[in-house]
């Protein structure tokens, strides 16, 4: 139809070695041309820092605040994630997947506080959130 599809993709390679995802610019590359294909107007960005990162997704929720409630968003972020107890984390670029937690968490995204609940919620359309991310268990690694 002609419901408003709107994405933004996020991608971050950069990381200290050998923690580096090769593949990720031309993941982000490729996701956008698939979904331009399909009719979504797509923000792409890659290799953003942490405070990045959620300027991004602040600006990508004030822009989708104002499009039809029948609209579809997609957020998609790979890079390096983990897992805090039931929190989902994003790791901002630049930083090592090895760091100490308080340095993990200052330095990520909260999947549902800086991503979500920043997009408004839909009455008719659809708000997907796809993370393409290796994780691992802050808590496991701590051990």
């Amino acid at each position: 139809g002609s419901a408003v599809r709107m994405a933004l993709l996020l991608g971050n390679r950069v990381y200290p070695p050998p923690h580096d995802l090769p593949p990720v610019h031309k993941n982000i590359r490729d996701l956008r041309e698939a979904l331009e294909q399909r009719g979504f107007q797509v923000t792409s960005a890659v290799d953003l820092a942490p405070d990045a990162l959620r300027t991004a997704i602040r600006d990508f929720g004030k822009s989708v605040a104002s499009v039809p409630p029948d609209a579809t968003i997609l957020f998609y972020f790979t890079g390096h994630g983990m897992q805090v107890d039931a929190e989902n984390l994003m790791l901002g670029s630049g930083i090592a997947p090895d760091a100490r937690e308080n340095v993990l968490l200052g330095a990520s995204l909260q999947l549902r506080t800086d991503v979500l609940d920043q997009l408004p919620r839909r009455e008719t359309g659809m708000t997907i959130a796809v993370i393409d991310a290796c994780r691992s268990s802050l808590r496991a690694t701590l051990g």
